[in-house]
């Protein structure tokens, strides 16, 4: 098979390579590095580590890679791995990884307590399920959520996530205080299809004390795939200076603020 022929294999000749790609071992399909014993049997570098000998001819395994097997992983045409829970994407191996990183029928992880031990993992579907369930707290079922931060602590670090059950969709709150930086960063992000982040806004509402100063900060939803380095890095979120946030504390512990969400007009 010539490097012409590989480059225009069709849908259904992928179907074939795809079986012949099958690691005899683990039986998912086989993806660079691909290793193979004396004999030019294929095993995927996953198993490789755990075999003694070749598990089709019980042949010596050596540690030539198999690269006709690369070639024909990197130019099939692939289904998502997401496809039982509702994906039906199909596309090349490199640009696959790039998708099932963001796919929206990936497996989440606890959005709200994973740091704190919960190793649930399912469906976006599941996320409001779960948490009601276990996490019942930490859910806000309203377009405008009121917090009340009591004991506040402007020298000791602390990181807060919770879900906003809002506008029919799913969001994903999360707030970090920072004493070396002397800031208080807050990030609204959607739970689903990246391209659906952007339809929303979130607006940070905020009172002093004695009713003479308010503070009202909007900016748009940012997609659960970024991450927050990524998005303190470019300051997409909400930054409150220390200097200010004292100004909505009071007596210097108890702040409260209400972030309301909302549909893009």
């Amino acid at each position: 098979m010539t490097t012409d022929s590989i480059a225009s294999l069709s849908l259904e000749d992928g179907k074939s390579i795809i079986k012949l790609l099958e690691c005899p071992v683990c039986l998912d399909t086989m993806k660079p590095p691909i290793f193979q014993c004396q004999n030019g049997h294929s095993m995927c570098s996953s198993c490789k580590p755990g075999l003694s000998s070749c598990p089709t001819c019980r042949g010596a395994l050596i540690d030539t890679r198999n690269l006709l097997a690369e070639q024909l992983a990197y130019n099939v045409i692939y289904p998502c791995n997401n496809t039982a829970r509702g994906c039906y994407e199909k596309m090349s191996l490199e640009d696959l990884k790039k998708h099932e990183a963001v796919c929206p029928y990936r497996l989440y992880e606890c959005p709200v307590a994973k740091e704190n031990g919960c190793t649930w993992a399912g469906c976006r579907s599941d996320i409001l399920h779960h948490t009601e369930l276990k996490h019942d707290k930490y859910i806000y079922r309203s377009d405008l959520c009121s917090f009340k931060y009591e004991e506040f602590n402007f020298l000791q670090e602390c990181k807060f996530a919770c879900i906003f059950s809002s506008c029919g969709e799913i969001f994903w709150f999360r707030s970090k205080r920072d004493p070396e930086k002397r800031k208080l960063y807050e990030v609204v992000q959607y739970i689903g299809p990246a391209e659906n982040a952007s339809k929303y806004v979130y607006e940070h509402r905020l009172v002093s004390p004695s009713g003479d100063q308010k503070l009202t900060f909007t900016n748009v939803v940012r997609s659960d795939t970024d991450t927050l380095k990524d998005i303190y890095a470019t300051r997409k979120c909400f930054i409150l200076e220390y200097d200010t946030l004292e100004m909505f504390t009071q007596n210097g512990t108890t702040f409260e603020c209400q972030i309301k969400m909302c549909r893009q007009k």
